[in-house]
C-alpha cells in the first residue's frame, strides 16, 4: 500500500488568507499544503484537500457504524451470562478473522493473474470482498433457517 503524501501546514491570518485565497487553493489542490486561518491568533477554520474531507467523513461514518452495531449486540446479549456472550464474541471474532483471511487470499490471487485489473487498493479490495463473503454467509444462513422452518 502506498504512504500519503506528506503535506505542510501552514497558518496565516484571516486578512492574509483573503488576500491570497487563489493560490491557498491552487497549493491545496495540488496537495501541497493544507492551511489552516487564524483571527486574532486562534485557530477558526482550514483549507484542506477534499479527499482528506471525504476520508475524515469515511473514518467516522464507520465508527457510527461500529457504535451502532456494538449497541445492538449489547442489546440483544442483555440477559445472557457473560461467559456465553465471551464465547460467542469469540466465535464471531474468528468468523470474523476466516473471511478476512479468505477475503485477502482471494484479492492477492486476482492481482497477481492480472495487477492492471483493480484500480482499488488491495486493503479496499479485501474490504469489498469480506463484505461479499459475510452477505453470502447470512444469505445461506437465512436459506438454511427457512428450510428449517419449511421442514417442521
Amino acid at each position: 500500500m502506498a504512504l500519503p503524501k506528506q503535506r505542510t501546514t501552514e497558518t496565516m491570518s484571516e486578512a492574509d488568507s483573503r488576500e491570497q485565497f487563489s493560490e491557498i487553493v491552487d497549493r491545496v489542490r495540488r496537495g501541497k499544503n493544507q492551511v489552516v486561518i487564524e483571527q486574532d491568533g486562534e485557530p477558526v477554520a482550514a483549507v484542506v484537500p477534499i479527499s482528506a474531507l471525504k476520508a475524515d467523513e469515511e473514518r467516522e461514518q464507520a465508527r457510527q457504524q461500529a457504535l451502532d452495531s456494538l449497541r445492538e449486540v449489547q442489546a440483544a446479549f442483555a440477559d445472557v451470562p457473560e461467559k456465553e456472550a465471551e464465547r460467542e464474541l469469540a466465535k464471531a471474532l474468528d468468523e470474523v478473522k476466516q473471511e478476512r483471511l479468505t477475503a485477502r487470499r482471494i484479492v492477492s490471487a486476482l492481482m497477481q493473474s492480472d495487477p492492471d485489473l483493480f484500480t482499488s487498493s488491495e486493503e479496499s479490495l479485501v474490504k469489498q470482498v469480506s463484505e461479499l463473503l459475510r452477505h453470502e454467509r447470512s444469505r445461506r444462513h437465512d436459506e438454511q433457517e427457512s428450510n428449517k422452518s419449511s421442514s417442521a
